[in-house]
């Protein structure tokens, strides 16, 4: 039991303090600021439920989660994709770009949760 509090603590808690700062000081070591606009689902709250849904498959030792993950990843992205060029102005690649690395941070405290969990 304790391993599975520790693992979603390190997944969800530091997880997402870790991937809220790595994609802050990426975009601020180049000068892009934050998109601006509306957004219907707030970002850490997707991170959050997807590092608790991985941690748990990982901790569970679900078959094949490692491709599932990256199959999220690419969804994710590719949603961003579509939006024009123009949207943001210059930085929009940087911006799609930058969430897939902060992505990839997040994914990895779900990997790291769940073999804590798991043991």
């Amino acid at each position: 039991m304790y391993r599975w509090i520790l693992g979603l603590a390190i997944s969800l808690g530091v997880g997402w303090y870790a991937t809220e700062k790595f994609l802050e000081w990426l975009r601020r070591s180049n000068n892009v600021d934050k998109p601006e606009g509306e957004k219907k689902v707030p970002p850490y709250l997707t991170g959050l439920i997807e590092r608790a849904f991985f941690t748990v498959a990982i901790g569970f030792n679900v078959p094949a989660v490692a491709p599932a993950m990256i199959g999220w990843i690419a969804v994710k992205m590719a949603s961003h994709w579509t939006r024009s060029n123009t949207e943001h102005g210059p930085d929009s690649r940087f911006l799609v770009f930058s969430a897939l690395l902060a992505g990839l941070v997040s994914m990895f405290f779900a990997l790291i949760g769940g073999l804590i969990a798991r043991g």
